[in-house]
Order: C-alpha cells, then sequence, then structure tokens
C-alpha cells in the first residue's frame, strides 16, 4: 500500500467517518468537519447527525458497488 493509497483511498475514508462518528457520539467538535464541530458546540446533536449522515450514505453506496462488481 503506497502512501497515497493510505492518505486518498478506503483507509482514509474509513477512518473519516470513524472520527465524525466518535465525534458526534463523544461530542467533541475537533473530530468532526467544521460544519458539523459548530453545531456539536451549540449542543445540536440532531443537526450534527444529519450533517454527516450524506457522507455516511454516499460512502456506503460507493462501497457497495465497489464491492458488488
Amino acid at each position: 500500500m503506497t502512501i497515497a493509497e493510505i492518505f486518498m483511498g478506503w483507509p482514509a475514508i474509513i477512518s473519516s467517518l470513524f472520527f465524525a462518528a466518535a465525534g458526534i457520539i463523544r461530542r467533541r467538535p475537533a473530530y468532526l468537519v467544521l460544519a458539523a464541530a459548530v453545531v456539536v458546540h451549540r449542543r445540536k446533536i440532531w443537526l450534527a447527525i444529519i450533517l454527516v449522515s450524506p457522507t455516511f450514505i454516499f460512502f456506503g453506496w460507493l462501497a457497495a458497488i465497489v464491492l458488488y462488481q
């Protein structure tokens, strides 16, 4: 596995989803992307979940396409 694959491939996607979920669960804005971090800081957890869910849906869909080829 090359450096480019680590930083731009599936390991990066999975780790970013893990940190986003951990940020919502632990209510730590530092783990999230900037848009969701503000709403977690303001205690709007439901809005943070809504902002992060398209990422989960997109990469889940992409993973399904790759796995079922």
